[in-house]
């Protein structure tokens, strides 16, 4: 299944030298920096340094009574979509959405304030052994508005169908429907997954610290005047399209006759999402790599140093360096 606290910067060279500024968000504590690598013949006079203030800052305090933070009401209804028909002609977020969905992106969706939504993730395997040994490690969320409402009845296990192939490969997921929208309410709405050591789906490995999560924010409209045609992409048999990432695949295909040097100075592996001429994902260990790529720009989100991510852009032919702060 399509595969986070810091901050991402990045370096690039080409024939000559310039530096691009980066646009980041934070999902945990650590930082991920990318900049451009001077050369040996420019002397800058000054390195413009990009720091970013978290979100939030964890202070520890410490009393003798522990009052936990009731999660407070919900105007919205919840329905878990498992072993049920809850979810039968229900329309997916992601069908408001007129682009593809990244993890670690926020996308604005307008939906019909009379009309239940549904939210799908998963964490898909090649085979049923490495979803059990897997599923273990894996620990879902559920936010509506930065608080928690993860039930158990909204995760379960099943077969997972690919609308293109008809392969059927093995799924732990999370399925809930939201009603109850009212104009003039909007919402943000979080889910996804943590994991807590190193596991495999079968086609590429998964971090602990990594958080791989999906963010909406959800603005209820009136209907339109026509009924929608799209057609919802879960369904209780789960035929949802499955895009599994195998590294350096371009999607759609085209001729990858160029390249982009990436150095990983993180310390550990990054993985690195391209968005372009051609569609790529790539796992990096530490140390240089040169990654072959379609001729052209790309829009990219990096995530290393133990959850962070960066989203930026890059052209074929170019040199990245990556390393946390």
């Amino acid at each position: 299944m399509l595969p986070k606290k810091g901050f991402l910067i990045f370096i690039m060279l080409g024939i000559s030298f310039s530096l691009i500024g980066c646009n980041s968000l934070i999902n945990q504590v650590n930082s991920l920096i990318a900049t451009e690598t001077p050369t040996s013949t420019v002397t800058a006079s000054s390195t413009p340094t990009h720091t970013f203030t978290p979100t939030q800052t964890f202070t520890p305090t410490h009393t003798n009574t522990l009052t936990p933070t009731p999660t407070p009401e919900l105007s919205l209804a919840l329905s878990s979509c498992v072993y049920s028909a809850v979810c039968d002609n229900v329309i997916e977020v992601s069908d408001y959405i007129d682009t593809e969905i990244f993890y670690g992106r926020k996308y604005a969706a307008k939906v019909p304030y009379n009309k239940p939504v549904s939210f799908y993730i998963s964490w898909v395997a090649k085979d049923e052994a490495l979803l059990d040994s897997g599923k273990d490690h894996i620990q879902f969320f559920f936010e509506i508005d930065g608080n928690s409402y993860l039930k158990e009845s909204f995760i379960s296990t099943g077969p997972y169908t690919t609308d293109e192939t008809n392969e059927t490969y093995f799924s732990y997921y999370m399925w809930i429907k939201i009603s109850g929208w009212e104009i003039g309410e909007d919402h943000d709405v979080r889910l996804g997954f943590n994991v807590d050591q190193v596991i495999s789906d079968g086609w590429e490995n998964y971090y602990p610290g990594t958080t791989y999560d999906e963010n909406y924010r959800i603005s209820p409209v009136l209907p339109p005047t026509a009924t929608p045609t799209s057609t919802p992409t879960s369904t209780p048999t789960q035929t949802a399209t499955f895009r599994p990432l195998p590294t350096n695949t371009p999607v759609p295909s085209c001729d990858a006759n160029s390249s982009i040097t990436i150095k990983n100075d993180t310390g550990g592996y990054m993985t690195l999402y391209l968005t372009g001429p051609g569609s790529f994902s790539f796992e990096l260990a530490p140390g240089t790599h040169t990654i072959s790529v379609c001729p052209g720009a790309y829009s990219f989100t990096g995530y290393g140093c133990g959850g962070a991510y960066l989203n930026g852009t890059m052209n074929s032919g170019e040199e990245h360096t990556f390393w946390c702060e």
